[in-house]
């Protein structure tokens, strides 16, 4: 039994996928009407969620934070610190546990 060389394999298996990669990106350009009766994905509200102007807003201060800290001491590590700090500050010192519980008691009401 005769095989093909590896160079012809190797060159089969990147065309296929160049083809894989035209029709996704036709679908994916395409769309398609989200079904009325099922509820958005994951990554649906995931994409939702970073449209949100507080996050965004959120978002854009950690990246000033940090850049500012990276040119003030050349750390990196400090840098990445920092905007952990300022992203996650609220949630660590309980202020999101206290608006989630304030919120779901107005919903029960």
């Amino acid at each position: 039994m005769v095989l093909p060389e590896f160079d012809v394999l190797l060159m089969a298996l990147v065309c296929g996928g160049l083809g894989a990669a035209v029709v996704l990106l036709v679908v994916g350009l395409r769309g398609g009407a989200p079904h009325p009766g099922r509820p958005p994905g994951l990554l649906a509200r995931r994409v939702a969620q970073l449209r949100d102007p507080a996050l965004t807003s959120r978002l854009a201060v950690v990246a000033l934070v940090a850049v500012v800290v990276l040119l003030l001491t050349g750390w990196p590590a400090a840098a990445l610190g920092m905007g952990a700090l300022v992203g996650f500050g609220r949630c660590c010192s309980g202020a999101c546990a206290r608006s989630s519980s304030r919120s779901s008691g107005s919903r029960r009401w």
